[in-house]
């Protein structure tokens, strides 16, 4: 296809080069333009603007856009820029606003950038949340300015700064829908314009601190930023505490319930410089590592932290007297202040003795960030920001809940890990209990619903009518005819709202026998692998690292010869006392990053060691890392084909690692265990499975089967999406490659005994996936230890039932107590 040139300008001239609220910026002189994010000769892109006479809002013309591309492509993102003859100064501009209509095709606003010269710092808005661009209909846009954010690549930390007293360049951002071709756009009264007033007032106290008001709440943030109070109606959520904030170079107190904290940090908190007004109705409080930023809202309000640790730090509050338990919004695992249980949570409701909720938003893909527990005495909410980057919460206090808001579910099984038998009904034990102070209607549906598509297979519905504190069955009963892994959910109406939660829940599990990928020169593949894997000299080099040893133990690192004349590194510990040992070979979760020794599994009975996947040293220096993109970028790199692909390097690489361990004299090599966690619970699998020398196997939340099924469905979305296919590779040639790297391919060939722990609710590496390669291992062979209400992360019942497991397997016992078949 002949490639149309990406770039058409329009220069608009009127005399004047002052700009004010009455000029339209669509009429100034400057030039219009498109940026191409796909920039392919092979596709067709044509972009023309011009002046448009016969239909606008203000002035003489209107810009109109006509927007010409290839229906394939790669990303759907339309950027339309405006380009003035000389910069504008929008230093002082609350909002701008601009005129669209969509003449032809389907356009969704993005995002608003305004740029300074060069692109070196970007102020980013969004386009009003509702805005819709119906075909024919002109539509006013508010854009609000003051609750931007900051782009400054100079200075990427927390926080970038920008006045835009030299907005350069000003891109309006759409996306495409899929199939679109050709469509026309007119774009007119782009102008400064006022906000009206807020919906919450704003006041500085004598202290420093700030009162925030509106029809349905209150706040108090102390002028370090920190969270005093959230009220609504007689409702008080948070306790004060008196926390020390450093303030320059001076430790000093404030009372306040919210703070930032991070356990690498011997003081704890971040904060330390005064709280600083932002557009009407936010503030921010900024310091050396950490920032808070709130926006406030009419009925919820936004805290964004962002923090440049490459770990983790916590947002934290203290819960008053009044708030009695906590909801998790997706699943209702109800948490109780009396008794200072803990547990990750998701969309977190607490509700109070007054009647009052306090929902939580949070914006996170996969990793539940919110969790619940006793700190220093004292209930606790906490927010996970977890690396460097801004990760945000919205919480909305409701003084009187809505039906929806107030009901909170308790959801039971007879058997722990929702494992339920077939040939009869499903039956869970579930109640429903408003937690409002008023009488509440409407009506429960319970439904059962497919694992993958989440559509609903069967219901049953239930009217309710519950007083302040009174608690109603949800009957549950509904028959299923195939074995497999589902989804139940339930359902709360109150006639113009609907809230839903839901669980993952396992029937007849001794008969599922899912189907599986695996092709038919699967095994030939990999025994053609361990065989040039077998033709390579293991060149053993073992360096002792006394510091890093104990009284009872010695450390050493390793490095070990592999595929494609690479290297793996490993940790290996063996006992001082000779003799021989059984060895726990740990698996690591994924990333690229070094390990400290004492991480490493090791005691005064037995050998361990610990392998670092991607090829870099145990021990790197983070600060000046090794240059090898097949080991940063592991998961994809040689992706174009099953022989090319690093997994087979990496999962070569653990036979390499039995190798080495079946080699030394200490090592007992008829007793190695393998075990890990996420990633390398999906490692734990391939392993048992690859090589018949694994005596026992304990994978935790395992990554890496059904990669078809993340792929394609998304239940979990590690470590492929579509977007890992290569460019120009068809999805059934991706999904081929894959097939020889999924774990659940591997789990037939298994002999050892398996215990594996499942948090049903795991959004990273999705429970179901993981039920289907362990539903292939033979009778007796399994113990499957599930938890309902716990993601990414071992409950204190899965972590006692696998450590017996393996202080079983230590003492020569079999591990596997009560087997899943």
């Amino acid at each position: 296809m002949m490639r149309i040139p990406i770039t058409a300008i329009l220069s608009l001239s009127v005399p004047g080069l002052i700009f004010s609220e009455a000029n339209d910026l669509t009429e100034r002189e400057g030039r219009w333009y498109s940026q191409s994010y796909w920039q392919k000769s092979e596709i067709q892109q044509d972009y023309t603007f011009t002046a448009f006479k016969g239909d606008h809002v203000s002035g003489d013309s209107s810009v109109k856009v006509r927007m010409r591309v290839s229906k394939a492509k790669p990303r759907n993102s339309v950027e339309l820029r405006l380009e003035p003859k000389k910069p504008f100064d929008l230093s002082e501009a609350e909002a701008l606003e601009i005129s669209l209509k969509v003449l032809k095709g389907t356009l969704k606003p993005s995002s608003v950038f305004l740029c300074n010269p060069g692109f070196k710092k970007l102020t980013i808005a969004k386009w009003p949340g509702k805005l819709q661009l119906p075909v024919g209909e002109w539509k006013k846009a508010t854009i609000d300015l003051t609750e931007a954010t900051v782009l400054d690549k100079a200075k990427p930390g927390v926080d970038g700064e920008y006045d835009r007293k030299d907005v350069a360049t000003v891109c309006l951002n759409f996306t495409l829908p899929d199939g679109e071709v050709d469509n026309e756009l007119l774009i007119d009264g782009f102008k400064i314009t006022q906000l009206p007033p807020p919906p919450v007032t704003r006041k500085q106290n004598d202290d420093g601190s700030f009162e925030i008001t509106s029809k349905h709440y209150s706040a108090t943030v102390s002028r370090h930023g920190y969270l005093q109070s959230i009220r609504a109606g007689k409702t008080e959520f948070i306790k004060q505490m008196p926390v020390p904030v450093a303030d320059g170079a001076d430790t000093k107190s404030t009372t306040a319930s919210g703070f930032f904290s991070n356990n690498r940090i011997a003081s704890g908190l971040l904060i330390h410089n005064p709280i600083e007004t932002v557009g009407r109705a936010g503030l921010r409080a900024k310091g050396k590592n950490s920032s808070l930023h709130y926006v406030f809202r009419e009925h919820d309000f936004d805290i964004t932290v962002q923090q440049s640790f490459t770990r983790a730090g916590q947002l934290q509050f203290v819960l008053s007297s009044q708030v009695v338990a906590a909801l998790d919004g997706r699943t209702d695992l109800m948490l109780s202040a009396k008794e200072f249980e803990s547990g990750s949570q998701i969309d977190t409701r607490l509700v109070t003795n007054t009647g009052g909720a306090l929902l939580c938003r949070q914006y996170v893909d996969g990793y539940s960030r919110m969790s619940l527990g006793k700190g220093n005495g004292h209930w606790m909410f906490r927010f996970l920001s977890y690396g460097a980057g801004r990760n945000k919460i919205t919480l909305r206090p409701v003084g009187t809940p809505l039906a929806t808001e107030a009901i909170g579910f308790k959801i039971e099984s007879p058997d722990p890990d929702f494992l339920f038998p077939g040939g009869q009904p499903v039956q869970f034990r579930i109640h429903g209990t408003n937690y409002s102070s008023e009488t509440v209607t409407g009506k429960f549906r319970f439904q059962v619903c497919d694992y993958l598509t989440r559509e609903p297979l069967k219901e049953k519905e239930t009217p309710f009518q519950l007083k302040a504190g009174e608690t109603a069955a949800v009957p549950s009963d509904l028959s299923l005819e195939k074995p497999g892994t589902y989804r139940a959910r339930v359902i709360v109406e109150d006639g113009r709202n609907q809230r839903s939660v839901e669980c993952v829940f396992v029937y007849d599990f001794p008969d599922f026998k899912p189907e599986l990928t695996r092709s038919e020169d699967f095994s030939e593949f990999w025994k053609d692998t361990l065989s040039e894997l077998s033709r390579i000299p293991m060149d053993a080099k073992i360096e002792p690292v006394p510091e890093a040893g104990t009284k009872n133990s010695d450390a050493f690192k390793v490095s070990l010869a592999v595929l494609g004349g690479r290297r793996v590194h490993c940790w290996y510990w063996r006992p001082k006392a000779p003799g021989r040992y059984p060895a726990r070979f740990e698996l690591p979760s994924s990333g690229v990053y070094p390990r400290q020794a004492l991480h490493v599994p090791h005691a005064a009975n037995y050998c361990g060691m610990w392998i670092a996947i991607h090829g870099l040293p145990v021990d790197y220096d983070p600060k000046n890392p090794p240059k090898d993109p097949a080991a940063w970028n592991y998961w994809t790199h040689g992706i174009d084909s099953p022989k090319t692909s690093m997994w087979r390097t990496i999962y070569a690489s653990l036979v390499r690692g039995m190798d080495f361990l079946c080699s030394r004299k200490e090592v007992d090599p008829k007793r190695i265990m393998v075990s890990g966690g996420s990633q390398g619970g999906g490692l734990t699998m391939v392993l048992a499975g690859l090589d018949q020398r694994v005596s026992f196997a304990a994978p935790a939340h395992s990554g890496l089967p059904r990669l078809d099924w993340t792929v394609l469905h998304g239940p979990g979305f590690w470590p492929f999406r579509m977007q890992a296919k290569p460019a120009g590779q068809s999805q059934g040639r991706f999904l081929k490659t894959l097939s020889y790297f999924d774990a659940a391919n591997f789990t037939p060939d298994i002999r050892c005994p398996v215990v594996a722990e499942v948090s049903l609710l795991d959004t990273v590496t999705a429970s179901g996936n993981q039920i289907c390669a362990l539903a292939h291992l033979k009778p007796g062979q399994l113990e499957l230890i599930c938890d309902p209400w716990h993601s990414h992360s071992s409950s204190p019942r899965g972590s006692r039932l696998r450590g017996e497991a393996v202080q079983r397997w230590m003492k020569g016992e079999p591990p596997v107590k009560n087997p899943a078949k």
